[in-house]
């Protein structure tokens, strides 16, 4: 059983400035001001990381009480709309076909290792019609390291598919070298596309089993799982 976990965000679709915007409106609402950005990154972090940062930049201190959960909650509804409205929106090339082909075979489960928390991944699939392919998956709400939401996702594969599987069946799928850091220290084999801010050449650096333009070429692909259609 082959276990291929993807990113979201550069690697299944680009969501444009949909989540910036909600996020930004959701703080506004609760602070009353826009959150400083300068230096804080986004490409490649965690939610919690994300938002831990863009507090101490603004305010110089961490969330009190329930104010991260009352953040996050008006996030996801503001995001809603916001990725339906987003006229960049895009899946990105290869996905769709890839998913369906992969989806149908009975020696590979397909799952997701994303930064994104949990609630706000069904509203950024879900215009691109993808939601259906996922039913498991580690995300930002259950850890702040990427390596950590990788090894979340493989107990929930084990649990839902009641196997155990070799841990160099396991793939990661990402656009940024730090999805790649995270497969390393996970134990797992790492693809990296260059549908994201990373170029080819950044990407190498981390050294990542695979690197891909996108993924339309499901041969090569294919290759890189250990077989052929």
């Amino acid at each position: 059983m082959k276990i291929i976990l993807f990113d979201i965000d550069g690697t299944l679709v680009d969501v444009g400035d949909a989540s910036k915007r909600a996020f930004n409106k959701a703080f506004f609402e609760k602070f009353n001001t826009e959150p400083v950005r300068d230096g804080v990154r986004v490409h490649g972090s965690t939610d919690p990381v994300i938002r831990k940062n863009l507090m101490l930049k603004t305010f110089g201190r961490d969330f009190k009480d329930s104010e991260y959960e009352d953040l996050n909650n008006r996030y996801v509804e503001l995001l809603e709309q916001e990725v339906l409205v987003e006229e960049k929106y895009l899946v990105l090339p290869g996905v769709s076909e890839l998913l369906e082909i992969l989806s149908k075979r009975e020696d590979v489960a397909i799952g997701l290792q994303t930064g994104n928390i949990e609630p706000a991944v069904k509203h950024k699939l879900g215009r691109g019609q993808l939601n259906k392919y996922f039913y498991f998956g580690g995300f930002g709400s259950d850890h702040e390291e990427r390596s950590e939401i990788i090894k979340v996702a493989l107990e929930r594969a084990k649990w839902l598919l009641d196997e155990d599987f070799n841990i160099n069946d396991v793939y990661i799928v990402g656009d940024t070298p730090f999805d790649v850091e995270a497969g390393k220290v996970a134990g797992v084999k790492t693809i990296a596309v260059t549908t994201g801010i990373f170029s080819h050449d950044e990407l190498s650096v981390s050294k990542p089993d695979f690197i891909f333009n996108d993924l339309s070429d499901r041969e090569r692909i294919f290759q890189c799982f250990g077989f052929l259609s």
